[in-house]
């Protein structure tokens, strides 16, 4: 406000020079005999034009363009008062744009520009996959990776991860979300480190069927259902009905494997057949 007011007084005060130089330069022409008409018309003639002159000054100043801005803002808002309609059109179709742009980015920035973020070397994690002859994607069975995993000579190492939704709570108030199975060693290839707690030891990766109840709990997630409250670590939630014993959470800003999507919870893949009832592997 006080910059503002600076700048109306030196606007008033340049005005007051301008008229008195002016007003000089025609009483000096009246002394010399020209009439009161004629002696102000010269002076306007020799000075030039006066609304240059004041521009010129004002770009010296360097607030011309604040000036033109609030001129131009100020005309915008008349336009949009007189036009209620096409200021509610113009608006929602910001809006629109915006959102719309905002989401595209945010996918381009989740699939392509950092799929993994918090990961450590990300650039030198690849997805396998294995795919039908018509190309849709087939999930793979843990025995298939043990299998792949144990064959393998071109990989430093290998992880699997599955997706799945699973209903995490007591019977009544059991919420749905998404989570990824995934083996021992899922976290230990991402170069990952937890937030809090701990990820799966070693007794805890081995290839034994529905022998670890263990989660590790998203960020997010610790942060959405239980405030950050440190004390989760240890306790028992039940996820399709069965207990399992919370040992970690990730770091801030990991959201599992596949870009694009959000897993809250992070269950090893070997309670598979547990989890989604088709008993033992064969």
């Amino acid at each position: 406000m006080k910059s503002f007011r600076h700048r109306d007084r030196q606007q008033q005060e340049l005005q007051q020079e301008l008229q008195s130089h002016l007003q000089m330069a025609a009483g000096d022409k009246r002394s010399r005999g020209e009439s009161a008409r004629d002696a102000e018309s010269a002076a306007h003639r020799d000075f030039g034009n006066v609304a240059l002159v004041e521009q010129v000054t004002r770009d010296q100043w360097g607030s011309r363009w604040l000036e033109e801005f609030l001129q131009d803002l100020r005309y915008g808002a008349r336009m949009l008062r007189k036009n209620p309609g096409f200021t509610a059109i113009a608006v929602l179709t910001l809006a629109l744009g915006i959102g719309a742009n905002t989401t595209i980015f945010s996918w381009i920035r989740a699939v392509l520009l950092n799929p993994l973020p918090a990961a450590g070397d990300s650039s030198r994690v690849v997805a396998l996959e294995e795919l039908a002859p018509s190309g849709d994607w087939l999930p793979i069975s843990y025995p298939d990776f043990r299998d792949l995993r144990d064959s393998s000579k071109l990989l430093e190492s290998m992880t699997v991860s599955y997706p799945m939704a699973l209903a995490v709570g007591e019977d009544r108030h059991a919420e749905r979300i998404s989570g990824e199975l995934v083996s021992g060693n899922y976290f230990d290839v991402l170069k990952l480190e937890p937030e809090v707690g701990r990820f799966f030891s070693t007794g805890e990766s081995d290839d034994a069927q529905n022998a670890h109840p263990v989660a590790v709990l998203s960020y997010s997630f610790w942060r959405s259902r239980y405030r950050g409250e440190p004390s989760v670590i240890g306790s028992t939630i039940r996820i399709n009905r069965h207990p399992y014993t919370v040992i970690g959470i990730t770091p801030e800003g990991f959201h599992g494997s596949l870009p694009g999507l959000d897993f809250q919870i992070f269950v090893p893949a070997t309670m598979f057949a547990q989890l989604n009832a088709t008993g033992d592997w064969k």
